[in-house]
C-alpha cells in the first residue's frame, strides 16, 4: 500500500515506475514539504536501495533475487540464463572428459615404467632359447651319429665308432704374445738407454762448454767454432736420418710381428696350420 491508499505492487522495478509516477503527480500539485511528497521519496529511495541490491544478488547468481526483481521474465536475462546452463553442461562434460584422460595417462604412466622390465625379460628369454636351441641341436646331431654307428654295427658290415672332437679353442691361453711383445719391445728400449748410459760414463762425449768443463775440472776460457759448418750439418742431418730410419724400422718390425703372430704364424718356420682330431 502506497502514499494516499494507491496500491503499489509488481517486482522492486514496477513499484518504483509506480512511485515515480506518483511523485511526479504530487509534484504537480504540491511542494517538497508536503507530508505525501516527502512520504512517496522516502519510499522511492527504499525502493532503489532495495533494487541496487537485488541487482547485487543477481551478480552473485541468486535465483531468489531474480524472481524478486522480476528479471526472470526478461527475454535478455532468459537467453543468458539459458547460455549459462549450456555452459555448465560443457563444463560437466569437460570434466568427465578430463578425468578420463587423466586415467589414461595414469595407465599409460604404468605401462611406461613397467616397459624396460619386459624387454630386459624378453631379452633373457631370447637368449636362453638361443642357447638351449644351440644344445638341442648339438645333442641331435650326437644321437644321429651313434644312432648310425649302432646300426652299422649291427649289420656286420662296417664296424666303426665315432669320437667327439675336441672343443677346445685354438688361441693360447697364456701367454698373450700381443702383451708379451710388447713387454719385450719396452725392455729392449731400457736395456738400450741403460747400455747407452754405461757407454757415455765410460768413454764421456762433451757437447757443450760447461759439460768440458765438468769433465775437466777447469774453467774453459774461449770456444773455437766449426772450420766446416756446412758439413757438420750435413752429417747431422745424416745422423738424425739414420736414427729415424732406424726407428721406424723397429716399429714396423714390431708391427709386422704382431701380425704375424695373430695369424697363427711364426718367423721361424713354416705356417702352422691346426689339425682336426677325428
Amino acid at each position: 500500500m502506497g502514499p494516499n491508499g494507491v496500491m503499489v505492487g509488481g517486482d522492486t522495478l514496477s513499484q518504483i515506475e509506480q512511485v515515480q509516477a506518483r511523485l511526479n503527480q504530487l509534484l504537480l500539485k504540491y511542494t517538497d514539504k508536503y507530508p505525501d511528497v516527502i512520504a512517496a521519496k522516502e519510499q522511492l529511495a527504499t525502493l532503489k536501495q532495495r533494487r541496487a541490491q537485488e541487482l547485487a544478488a543477481l551478480r552473485r547468481g541468486d535465483a531468489n533475487a531474480a524472481a524478486l526483481s522480476g528479471a526472470s521474465a526478461n527475454p535478455v536475462y532468459q537467453s543468458i540464463e539459458l547460455a549459462l546452463n549450456n555452459v555448465d553442461v560443457t563444463i560437466a562434460e569437460l570434466t568427465a572428459e578430463l578425468r578420463e584422460h587423466q586415467d589414461k595417462a595414469k595407465q599409460l604412466s604404468s605401462l611406461l615404467n613397467t616397459t624396460p622390465q619386459l624387454e630386459a625379460q624378453y631379452a633373457q628369454l631370447s637368449r636362453d632359447y638361443d642357447i638351449n636351441k644351440k644344445q638341442y641341436a648339438a645333442l641331435l646331431a650326437s644321437y644321429d651319429k651313434a644312432r648310425l654307428g649302432e646300426q652299422a654295427g649291427n649289420a656286420g658290415a662296417v664296424r666303426f665308432e665315432l669320437v667327439q672332437p675336441p672343443a677346445v679353442s685354438y688361441t693360447p691361453v697364456w701367454p698373450q704374445r700381443t702383451k708379451l711383445l710388447a713387454a719385450v719391445l719396452i725392455m729392449a728400449l731400457a736395456a738400450g738407454g741403460a747400455l747407452a748410459y754405461a757407454l757415455n760414463q765410460l768413454r764421456p762425449v762433451v757437447g757443450s762448454p760447461t759439460a768440458l768443463r765438468q769433465l775437466a775440472g777447469i774453467p774453459v776460457a774461449a770456444v773455437v767454432g766449426c772450420a766446416f759448418p756446412t758439413r757438420r750439418a750435413l752429417t747431422r742431418r745424416s745422423e738424425i736420418r739414420r736414427f729415424s730410419f732406424a726407428l721406424a724400422g723397429l716399429i714396423v718390425g714390431f708391427v709386422v710381428i704382431v701380425v704375424l703372430s695373430y695369424l697363427g704364424l711364426r718367423l721361424g718356420g713354416m705356417v702352422g696350420t691346426p689339425t682336426v682330431i677325428a
